[in-house]
C-alpha cells in the first residue's frame, strides 16, 4: 500500500475518530467513578497495579 502525503480529508477523519474515542473513554471513566461511589470500599484507583 502506497502512502502519499496526508490529505485534509484524512486529517479530518482522524480528528473525528480521536474525538469519538475521547468521548468513549470519558464515558467509561465516568461509569467507573459512579460505580466506585456505589460499591462500598471500592476506590477508582485501588485496582490498578501499574
Amino acid at each position: 500500500k502506497l502512502e502519499g502525503p496526508r490529505v485534509p480529508r484524512d486529517e479530518r477523519r482522524r480528528a473525528q475518530h480521536n474525538e469519538v474515542e475521547r468521548r468513549r473513554r470519558d464515558k467509561i471513566n465516568n461509569w467507573i467513578v459512579q460505580l466506585s461511589k456505589i460499591i462500598p470500599d471500592c476506590g477508582a484507583e485501588s485496582g490498578k497495579s501499574g
